[in-house]
This record gives structure tokens, C-alpha cells and sequence, in this order.
């Protein structure tokens, strides 16, 4: 079984694989630290990850996007399999594999502004943690301040829909 998910998460030539960890890679691309390839290992263990720069200081905005990422990519590659194996279906286009990849990583954009709203009172998140997990991912230029807005952003690279 072990040796089947890895297939399936890093090997397999059948669409999504590659596609969603090329669109990882791109996205990763956007921080100031080196793209990590993802390995099984490393998949399975990404929830405890810490990226550190080159002076061994942790980068923890960094560290949290990066098991956002691969734990979101390794998720849309499972389901993307299931879908065209056990439901049948036909596989996607690069381009509709594109844009569910975009919208799961926005989702977790948005779910992190819904986590910063004052609502929750002291068990909200930070904004900070907000701030330095998507800072050089999320284009949010011309957007009011953050106590005005339930959290607007677009992915870098990407037009408002």
C-alpha cells in the first residue's frame, strides 16, 4: 500500500500528479526560500516541518505555507485519482486541474481571514500569523485595512474573479 500512495503522489504519469506539484513549485517560487521537492517522507511529515534561512533562524510564515501547500496539493492529487479510478471519470484538463488547485490554496487564504476576525475574540487567529504565512502570495494592494475586510486577496499572478 505504502509503495502505491507514493506512486500515486509522485510517480504516476496519469494527469494531476505532476500538474499539481509543478503549480506548488510556481507558487513556492513567489518566497524568498528554496523550493523543498516534495518526497513521500516529507509528505506524510509535513504537518511538523519547520523551514529555517540560511543562519538556522526558523521562518515559521514560511514553515505554515509550505504544509498548507503540499498537504493541500497531496490531497487534490488523492482526490483527482479517485475520481478517475474509482468513479470513473475522465481525466481533467491542465487547465481545470489549474483552477481547482488555485481555488483550494485561495480557500485556505480565505479560511485563515475568517479565522482572524475579531468574533472569535482570544481565540482568533493572529494577524500576523495571517500576514506571514501568505505575505508573498496573496496580492492585496488597494484593499481597505484589515479591520474593514473579511479577507480580499487574489494569488499572485492571478485576476480578481
Amino acid at each position: 500500500e505504502e509503495l502505491e500512495t507514493s506512486h500515486i503522489l509522485l510517480e504516476c504519469d496519469c494527469n494531476g500528479q505532476k500538474e499539481v506539484w509543478e503549480l506548488a513549485k510556481n507558487l513556492w517560487g513567489k518566497q524568498k526560500t528554496r523550493w523543498i521537492k516534495p518526497e513521500f517522507g516529507i509528505i506524510l511529515g509535513c504537518g511538523a516541518l519547520n523551514i529555517r534561512d540560511e543562519n538556522g533562524r526558523a521562518l515559521p510564515g514560511e514553515s505554515r505555507l509550505y504544509r498548507i501547500v503540499i498537504s493541500e496539493s497531496a490531497h487534490m492529487i488523492w482526490k483527482l485519482r479517485n475520481e478517475r479510478v474509482i468513479n470513473q471519470t475522465p481525466p481533467l484538463t491542465r487547465e481545470r486541474i489549474e483552477h481547482r488547485w488555485k481555488a483550494t490554496i485561495h480557500g485556505r487564504y480565505q479560511i485563515d481571514c475568517i479565522l482572524t476576525s475579531s468574533k472569535f475574540g482570544k481565540r482568533k487567529m493572529p494577524n500576523r500569523v495571517k500576514r506571514g504565512t501568505w505575505r508573498n502570495v496573496i496580492q492585496t494592494e488597494n484593499i481597505p485595512s484589515e479591520e474593514d475586510r473579511e479577507g480580499i486577496g487574489v494569488l499572485v499572478g492571478e485576476r480578481a474573479v
